[in-house]
């Protein structure tokens, strides 16, 4: 079994915050397995000054 995981979440402060409390549970009920966070940034937290609506296609 895959023991090394990667969790993926946006840089807020809230998405942070609950990333941190699932890798917690997960932690609990997989002792074994270790979680690392990887922080990711959509368009939306690129260009905070256009629509998303306006990009689409």
């Amino acid at each position: 079994m895959k023991t090394d995981f990667i969790v993926g979440t946006r840089q807020s402060k809230l998405a942070m915050r609950q990333t941190q409390i699932v890798v917690q549970l997960l932690k609990k009920k997989f002792p074994k397995a270790s979680f690392s966070v990887k922080k990711i940034v959509t368009e939306g937290d690129r260009n905070l000054k256009d629509s998303l609506q306006k990009n689409r296609r």
